[in-house]
C-alpha cells in the first residue's frame, strides 16, 4: 500500500482531494525441477487518483471525480534457474490480466479489456559465445464498451553476444508486426528494431567508450495509456503502438574507485510518440481541463548527458547528473500544433553520506520550462471522429527547483528509523499539467525487515 490523503490548492485557488493510492496483493512462488525451476505470481492491482486539476471555480460534476482502475493478473514461467551455468538455457513464459476502470462517470460505462501473451527463448553458450532465440506473442482485447478494439503483436529476434578482456559486443534484430483494430479500421504496421551493444575497455575500466543502438516498443492501448497518464479520458485507445529507436554514443569510466563518469550523446526517434492536451467542453458546462486526450505524431530528441560521481571518503558520495535536450515536435491537433511537456534541461546534485548505523543525504533537481497544450472543444468526442476546436491555449511552466533531503537511523538489523522531507522550496510542481504536486511534506516512520 502506497498512498497521498493530502488536499492540494488548484490553478483554481480552490483546496481539492488530491488522493492518491496504490494497493497491490498477491502470492508468488516456485518449484525447482531439477535445474529447471516452474515460478507464477498471482495477484490484484488497484490504483486510485482524483481529479482535482481545476482551473476554473465554477463547479462541475467532474471536478474531485475518483479515477479507479484495478487489475488482475497471473503469471508463469518455466526455464533454466541460473543461467549461463548450463551450455543450453531456456525460458518459457506467459500471462493473462483482466484490467477494468471503475471511475465514477455521469454515464456509466465499461472500460474493460483482457491482455494475454507469452515469450519463449532459448540461449546456447560455447566459451565466450553466445547465442540466443526468443519469440513473443502480446494480445489486448477490449471488453464493453471497448469490444470493438484489439492490439496483437508478434515476433521475434536474434541475439549474438561475445566479450573479451578489451570488447562486450552484443548485436542482433527484433522482428514486430502489429495488429490493430479500431472502431473505425484496421491496421497492420512491421518494424525492424535493430540491437548492438558496443564496449571498448581501453583504459583497464577508466575509459569505456560505447556505442549502442536500439528499440522498443509501447503500447497504446487504455491500460497502457493509463499507466502513462492516470488523468486520460476514460476508454482511450488509439490505433498506432509508439516504436523508438535509439542511438548512443559516449564514454565511461572508474577511475581509482573514487571517481565514476559517463558521457552520452543520444538520438532518439520516435514513431506515433504520445502528445498529450487538456481537454474543456464548454457546451457540457466543463470550464476546466480536468481529462487528458492524446495525439500521435513523430518526435525527434537529440541528447546529450553527463554523470559524475565523486567519493571522497568511503562513506561520502557526492554526484551530479544533467541533459540538455533539443526537440523536434510535429503534433498537430486541427489548425493547433501541440506542446510536448517535456523539458529542455534537467540537472540533479546529490550529495549522501551513509555508515554501518546512518545515512544522510539531499538533493536537488532543476527542470527547465514546459510546454503543454489545452484545448477547448465545441463537444465531446465521439469515437475518435474529428471535433471542431474553437480555442488552444499554452499552459506554461516556468524552470522548477525540486530539494529533498533524508536521514535513516539504523537500531538494529531489522529495524530502521527514516525521515524524508520533500519540496523543501515549496516550490509549484507538476507532472502533468493542471495538476500541482504536494508542496512541502515530511515523512517519518521505521522499516522492518524480516
Amino acid at each position: 500500500h502506497e498512498g497521498e490523503y493530502d488536499k492540494r490548492r488548484n490553478d483554481a485557488d480552490l483546496k481539492e482531494s488530491a488522493l492518491s493510492m496504490d494497493n497491490r496483493i498477491g502470492v508468488a512462488a516456485g518449484r525447482y525441477l531439477g535445474r529447471q525451476i516452474l515460478e507464477g505470481e498471482l495477484y490484484y492491482d488497484n490504483r486510485l487518483r482524483s481529479r482535482y486539476g481545476a482551473s476554473n471555480p465554477e463547479e462541475h460534476y467532474m471536478v474531485g471525480e475518483r479515477i479507479n482502475f484495478g487489475e488482475a493478473g497471473l503469471s508463469l514461467r518455466v526455464g533454466t534457474d541460473i543461467e549461463d551455468e548450463e551450455r543450453v538455457n531456456f525460458s518459457i513464459e506467459g500471462y493473462g490480466r483482466y484490467f477494468y476502470d471503475n471511475s465514477g462517470m455521469p454515464q456509466p460505462r465499461e472500460y474493460n479489456q483482457m491482455d494475454g501473451g507469452g515469450e519463449g527463448s532459448i540461449r546456447f553458450r560455447w566459451g565466450k559465445h553466445r547465442l540466443g532465440l526468443h519469440l513473443n506473442f502480446n494480445g489486448v482485447w477490449g471488453m464493453g464498451d471497448l469490444s470493438h478494439y484489439n492490439n496483437l503483436s508478434y515476433g521475434g529476434g536474434l541475439r549474438y553476444t561475445f566479450s573479451t578482456r578489451l570488447i562486450e559486443a552484443e548485436v542482433g534484430a527484433d522482428y514486430l508486426r502489429t495488429s490493430i483494430r479500431s472502431m473505425e479500421s484496421k491496421k497492420s504496421h512491421n518494424y525492424i528494431l535493430p540491437y548492438a551493444h558496443l564496449h571498448f575497455n581501453l583504459g583497464e575500466g577508466a575509459f569505456v567508450p560505447f556505442i549502442e543502438l536500439d528499440g522498443e516498443m509501447r503500447g497504446s492501448d487504455f491500460r497502457s495509456l493509463s499507466l502513462e497518464n492516470p488523468y486520460l479520458k476514460s476508454g482511450l485507445a488509439l490505433d498506432k503502438n509508439w516504436v523508438d529507436y535509439h542511438l548512443r554514443l559516449g564514454a565511461m569510466g572508474e577511475i581509482s574507485s573514487k571517481f565514476h563518469y559517463r558521457l552520452t550523446l543520444s538520438l532518439t526517434c520516435s514513431e506515433n510518440a504520445h502528445y498529450w492536451y487538456g481537454m474543456n467542453f464548454p457546451e457540457q458546462g466543463d470550464s476546466n481541463y480536468l481529462q487528458f486526450g492524446v495525439a500521435q505524431a513523430r518526435r525527434d530528441q537529440l541528447s546529450i548527458g553527463l554523470n559524475l560521481g565523486w567519493r571522497p571518503t568511503s562513506g561520502l558520495l557526492l554526484s551530479w547528473e544533467t541533459r540538455a535536450s533539443h526537440y523536434k515536435f510535429s503534433a498537430w491537433r486541427g489548425e493547433h500544433k501541440l506542446g510536448g511537456g517535456l523539458p529542455a534541461l534537467t540537472s540533479t546534485l546529490k550529495a549522501e553520506y551513509e555508515s554501518r548505523r546512518i545515512r544522510i543525504g539531499a538533493s536537488a533537481r532543476v527542470e527547465s520550462v514546459r510546454n503543454w497544450s489545452n484545448l477547448m472543444f465545441m463537444a465531446a468526442p465521439r469515437n475518435g471522429g474529428s471535433e471542431a476546436i474553437f480555442e488552444s491555449t499554452t499552459y506554461h511552466l516556468p524552470i522548477t527547483i525540486d530539494l529533498r533531503c533524508w536521514f535513516d537511523c539504523r537500531i538494529s538489523q531489522a529495524v530502521t528509523l527514516y525521515v524524508e522531507g520533500e519540496n523543501l522550496t515549496n516550490s509549484r510542481l507538476y507532472e502533468w499539467a493542471n495538476y500541482p504536486l504536494q508542496g512541502i511534506g515530511f515523512m517519518a516512520g521505521v522499516r522492518l525487515t524480516f
